[in-house]
This record gives structure tokens, sequence and C-alpha cells, in this order.
């Protein structure tokens, strides 16, 4: 493993570097725990030069609504985008639904179960699903046959 010398650090944290050697520098302080102590050491003798926060609990509260606020803006889009989709996939499932003609069949056998109960034919309501059902299946079969 190769270890970066003081001076990078140095130029680390006071920005020096370029955004690749940056990403880098960054990358090899994630596996290397000498360097980390390195840009500990640097950063307690650097730290002298840096802006003294005065009021810590109001910064720390002021990066974390600027945070929350860039979140929530970020996410806004996102579900409405998705709302839009599910809107638009369940009027095109409809529509193809209905053009298909799926629909009148379920109400074809809403009409027949009515007038077999008019009739006096009583039969279970299950029953008559089962035949509606296998009348369909038998349709469907005669339409494959001839097309």
């Amino acid at each position: 493993m190769t270890h970066y010398p003081i001076e990078k650090w140095k130029a680390y944290v006071n920005d020096e570097l370029t955004e690749y050697e940056r990403e880098e520098v960054e990358q090899h302080l994630y596996s290397c725990d000498r360097c980390l102590e390195l840009y500990m050491a640097v950063i307690e003798q650097e730290g002298e030069d840096m802006p003294v926060v005065e009021d810590e609990r109001a910064f720390t509260e002021a990066v974390l609504q600027e945070t929350t606020v860039t979140v929530k803006k970020q996410r806004k889009p996102s579900i409405q985008k998705k709302t839009v989709i599910h809107y638009v996939i369940a009027a095109s499932m409809t529509l193809t639904l209905m053009t298909t003609g799926f629909f009148e069949g379920g109400i074809q056998m809403v009409s027949s179960v009515e007038q077999t109960y008019q009739h006096g034919q009583i039969d279970s309501f299950s029953a008559e699903v089962l035949n509606y059902v296998t009348g369909l299946f038998e349709l469907l079969e005669a339409n494959e046959r001839e097309g």
C-alpha cells in the first residue's frame, strides 16, 4: 500500500488538490489507518488557521436545516412523477380493458344471474359463476381454433 506524505495531506486540508487527486486521497483515507493518523495530525496543526465556529449549536442547526430543505426539494419531483406514471398506467389499462370488451363480460354475467333469479331457476351463485367462466373458456377455445 502506498502512503501519502504529510505535504500531500496539508495540500488536501488546504484544498489545494485537483478533483481527481482529492478523490484518490479520500478513497485512501478509508482504508489506511497510518494516513488517517497523519491527516488528523495535519488537521490539528492547520486547525489554528481555520475559521472558528463561535456558536456550534447554531451552526449545526443551520447545516441540518439547509440539508433538510435540499433533500425535500429533491424528493418532490420524483413522488409527483411516480403518481403521474401510476395514473397513466391505470388509464391505459382501463382503456385497453374497455376496448377488448372485458367489462361487457362482467355485465353479461350479472344480467344472466339476475334473469336466472327472476325466472325462479335458483341455483347457487357459485354454480352460476362457474357455468359462466366455463362458457367463456369454451368461447376462447373456439376463437383460437377459428383464428
